[in-house]
């Protein structure tokens, strides 16, 4: 199976929902984005992150998909999480 792989801050310049939308069928997706506590500077963010698991818990078959939120305080992990992912 593909894999679609979609790293950026969740606001609602990115949409997120529809990529989930869009991909949910052909591929696993993995949606990966900051804590929207940890940005002060986004207000939407935590609005986009509802609105993702929203289309996560209406979705039947999870198994090929992956939210992935990442605490901003710990850089290293933050790093290492990307680049294993990458």
């Amino acid at each position: 199976m593909l894999a679609f792989l979609q790293i950026k801050a969740m606001s609602s310049t990115v949409d997120f929902a529809q990529s989930t939308k869009e991909f949910i069928d052909k591929m696993c997706l993995v949606l990966v984005g900051p804590d929207p506590r940890g940005v002060s500077d986004d207000p939407e963010a935590s609005e986009v992150l509802n609105e993702l698991i929203q289309i996560y818990v209406g979705v039947e078959d999870k198994s090929s998909i992956a939210i992935i939120v990442l605490n901003i305080e710990n850089r290293e992990e933050n790093h290492q999480t990307i680049n294993a992912l990458q």
